[in-house]
């Protein structure tokens, strides 16, 4: 049996395979093969802090097994395979400006000569990155197999407790706890580059009112459908 851990990039899948390993002594694994170019020398740590473990067959194959398997992915929702799921859900804002500074580190064949904000722009533009923020969490929020939707500041905020609200919803028994969470900090000094912030509201200075307005206009049907509100341009913004 498959549990997915789904979410867009960069809306919190690490920290949810973080809490399940250091909280609950759980291995997760993933769709994707070996390191990314350009991450290689974060690779060995990030797989130390996550429990990351190869699959043990193919995604038929787990599948069909009798034990849980816990698999992350990226990719938008299928058609629906009957996996019970928890996805990830950050504000969309916050999602892709910490996306953009991601890509212009490690997906340079897409972002190479691009500012921060013709890379966010390209990427609040492109359904080629993964069907784009608003399709990704309409796609996964709107099957019909178990999907607990968990937001990324709860993950934060409340880590034991919102995962396991999460996995209840799907019927998923977790383990007892079994160890602490590492503070943010704590991640950050292991892996400065990708524990950027770990906060909501970055957009708020780095996203231009006219990167908010294209925003809005593409992403703004599946922003309020999660309650998320447009806000006024702060000083910083304008």
């Amino acid at each position: 049996m498959i549990v997915w851990l789904a979410s867009f990039p960069r809306c919190g899948n690490t920290l949810l395979r973080i809490i399940l390993n250091s909280v609950f002594g759980l291995s997760t694994s993933t769709i994707y093969s070996g390191p990314k170019e350009g991450v290689n020398h974060i690779y060995d740590e990030m797989n130390r802090l996550i429990g990351d473990v190869e699959p043990s067959g193919s995604l038929a194959e787990l599948q069909a097994s009798l034990q849980v398997h816990f698999v992350k992915t990226h990719e938008i929702a299928s058609a629906d395979d009957g996996n019970p799921a928890v996805y990830v859900l950050r504000d969309g804002r916050d999602a892709l400006v910490s996306y953009a500074h991601f890509a212009r580190t490690y997906e340079s064949a897409h972002h190479s000569g691009l500012s921060f904000h013709q890379s966010l722009e390209l990427l609040i533009r492109s359904q080629d990155h993964f069907g784009g923020w608003s399709r990704h969490v309409m796609t996964w929020s709107e099957r019909t197999a178990p999907t607990s939707i968990v937001r990324y500041q709860d993950l934060l905020d409340r880590p034991v407790e919102t995962v396991l609200a999460a996995f209840e919803n799907i019927e998923i028994l977790l383990p007892n706890v079994s160890g602490t969470m590492p503070e943010f900090e704590e991640l950050k000094r292991a892996i400065p580059e990708f524990f950027r912030k770990g906060q909501s509201g970055a957009w708020k200075t780095e996203m231009t009112a006219e990167l908010q307005e294209l925003f809005w206009s593409i992403h703004g049907e599946a922003m309020r459908r999660f309650g998320y509100l447009p806000f006024e341009w702060s000083v910083d913004a304008r």
